[in-house]
């Protein structure tokens, strides 16, 4: 955890130990816990893994074998603005990120790394990745996941 938040973003960074998914709720009950003037707006992931597609839809392979994450456009920023009391906004280049990823789709998995919000689906533990940056050729992966006929969503854990 970073020592210090972003006094700017009202942000700080965490790194799991094991490099797997934190569980959203579990790190929301954490936060609330250490004072009801505490809790988590958002939590944005940054993820190295490959670009896969299944039955029209796209997903990030995460590395050592922890699932996959649903990419979706991005819909809002976690970064928040002190002096405004509201999110920044998201500017046309963040928005558009997804577009261009799949711009870049050739029917192949390649390795990407992707930030943005996780977002928790109405599907208990089944997070979707907002893409709202991206750079390709980065992933710790060493070799591609097999074509993605074994893509599955993950649950935050």
């Amino acid at each position: 955890m970073s020592e210090d938040a972003d006094s700017h973003t009202w942000t700080c960074e965490i790194e799991t130990q094991s490099g797997g998914l934190l569980s959203l709720k579990a790190l929301a009950r954490t936060v609330r816990d250490v004072g009801e003037h505490f809790s988590v707006r958002g939590v944005e992931a940054k993820i190295d893994g490959w670009l896969i597609e299944k039955e029209g839809h796209f997903f990030l392979q995460c590395p050592k074998g922890t699932g996959t994450l649903q990419l979706a456009s991005l819909t809002h920023k976690v970064q928040w603005d002190p002096r405004l009391k509201q999110a920044y906004p998201a500017s046309l280049d963040e928005r558009e990120a997804l577009k261009r990823v799949l711009a870049k789709w050739n029917g192949r998995p390649f390795r990407i790394q992707i930030v943005g919000p996780l977002v928790e689906t109405r599907q208990p533990g089944v997070l979707i990745l907002e893409v709202r940056q991206f750079i390709l050729g980065q992933g710790s992966a060493v070799t591609p996941p097999r074509q993605a006929t074994q893509a599955k969503q993950v649950a935050g854990k």
